[in-house]
């Protein structure tokens, strides 16, 4: 099984990018793009993919210009993703622990029926067959020649 990706330098590279939309800002040549930061248009860079007669660059200049924005959208699907399964996790591991928790209030039911019912009586004169809690537990019997 691959080990779970980890999120935390991918956050940390989108993070540290220049944040907002990035556009193609020609005011400063062909193939600069730009990015609004809190009402102002902060340069990101020249990137230049080539002519826009290669069909071919003009689907990478779309998808770098589209990156850092898919890029936040993916983390936090991501992160929604983990945490819902987080989630199923616990509630499975939690209806596991109730399971549990209501066979063993059931066997201890079954071995405090064999104890006397007035506290007061000697349990010493109630002496209790160990075969019978083994069964009040559903405990298999011990292997034959074995002590208990």
């Amino acid at each position: 099984m691959t080990q779970p990706l980890d999120l935390a330098p991918i956050r940390a590279r989108h993070r540290a990018a220049t944040p907002g939309d990035w556009y193609l800002q020609p005011n400063h040549g062909p193939n600069f793009v730009s990015s609004e930061v809190n009402g102002y248009e902060r340069g990101v860079g020249a990137l230049d993919f080539g002519s826009e007669d290669n069909t071919g660059a003009m689907a990478d200049r779309a998808f770098v210009l589209a990156a850092h924005t898919d890029m936040g959208q993916l983390l936090a699907e991501v992160t929604r993703l983990r945490a819902i399964d987080k989630q199923e996790t616990l509630r499975a591991e939690l209806a596991t622990a109730r399971q549990r928790a209501e066979l063993a209030e059931a066997r201890l039911a079954a071995v405090l029926a064999l104890l006397p019912a007035d506290p007061a009586e000697d349990i010493n004169a109630s002496w209790i067959p160990l075969r019978h809690i083994r069964a009040a537990l559903n405990l298999p019997a011990p292997a034959a020649g074995s002590a208990g």
